[in-house]
């Protein structure tokens, strides 16, 4: 039972750090002339002086915050808040100077705004705010690393954590997929791969995770129970607000996951479960449910997901390595 927990937990961080990922087509550019080139002339070649950089970190801020307040996993992914914030900013103002994106400073404002009003339900079932889904101008098939680039807003990777995509269409219902942004608004990623509806209230969620304020309990969902309520376990599941408040079912009672930082002590601590923050894998002992967590696993470090040991968001593990992003690449 111990270990199942322990991939739900892994799995719902993961499915945060996609949420966040999504908002690709929230993070603006430099708004590009016909000819592909930064609006303004160079100094000393006569124009006016190139334009400062468009700084999306209100947008970072909005995204963290938010969904921090949807869901306890921000935490088990970035450590904190600000943590969050911390990674994404420079990711998001990495993507800066892309080509091909039209949004202004105004537009990277109005959908900071919007983020802080979106509900939870939305935001974590892949239907951003419309004032974040500006298109750009790159036509279906172009290379691309973000999807403000695109004229359909969705720039679709080969493989999940790699650099570059192609702009296409958002795909329907039963499609393949490599993450949320491949889908249409509304549509997730799923455990297999294949574009689905969130499922609401006794909708079928053995493939894909229920709504937020939902629990996946025996292969359905069920309104999530709070914070001491009694409760059992049915097929390695129970009906705990595990997503939205870290509750699990321990002893017949939802009690909340606690999150321990490097060598600190995980797995069943005092009857509770530990987790390790920034998607740190705890090493069990031989034969024990207790261990000691390892170090976060930062860019560049070795990585082996199959063994549990994954990168601290937002890098990937892509070729055994953990790699941030870099969309510059893609031409």
């Amino acid at each position: 039972m111990r270990s199942s927990i322990l991939v739900a937990v892994g799995s719902v961080a993961a499915c945060l750090a996609l949420v966040v990922a999504c908002s690709d087509d929230s993070k603006p550019t430099i708004v590009p002339t016909a000819d592909g080139g930064d609006a303004g002339g160079g100094a000393g070649d006569g124009g006016d002086a190139a334009p400062a950089a468009l700084n999306g970190d209100a947008v970072a801020r909005a995204y963290c915050e938010k969904v921090a307040e949807c869901t306890i996993f921000v935490d088990v992914a970035y450590g904190s808040t600000a943590g969050c914030i911390a990674k994404l900013s420079p990711q998001i103002n990495r993507d800066l100077g892309l080509p091909g994106a039209t949004a202004t400073q105004a537009d990277v404002d109005r959908c900071a705004l919007a983020v802080k009003g979106a509900a939870c339900k939305d935001l974590l079932a892949n239907r951003p705010p419309a004032d974040c889904k500006k298109p750009g101008t790159l036509a279906d098939g172009a290379a691309c690393g973000a999807n403000s680039q695109c004229k359909s807003t969705s720039c679709q990777l080969a493989a999940e954590g790699g650099n570059c995509g192609t702009c296409g269409g958002r795909r329907a219902a039963g499609a393949t997929c490599v993450e949320n942004d491949d889908c249409q608004d509304g549509l997730v990623c799923n455990h297999q791969k294949k574009c689905a509806a969130v499922p609401k209230d006794g909708e079928d969620c053995s493939q894909t995770d229920c709504e937020i304020g939902l629990a996946c309990f025996d292969g359905k969902c069920t309104p999530a129970l709070a914070e001491g309520a009694t409760c059992s376990r049915v097929s390695e599941s129970d009906a705990c607000n595990l997503a939205g408040k870290g509750l699990i079912c321990v002893s017949g009672t939802c009690t909340k996951i606690t999150i321990a930082k490097q060598s600190q002590a995980c797995g069943v601590v005092s009857g509770k479960l530990a987790v390790c923050e920034k998607n740190g894998r705890c090493a069990l002992g031989d034969g024990s449910a207790e261990g000691t967590c390892d170090a976060p696993l930062e860019p560049g470090a070795a990585c082996d997901e199959a063994g549990g040991k994954k990168c601290a968001d937002p890098a990937k593990c892509v070729g055994g390595k953990c790699t941030l992003r870099d969309p510059t690449t893609c031409k």
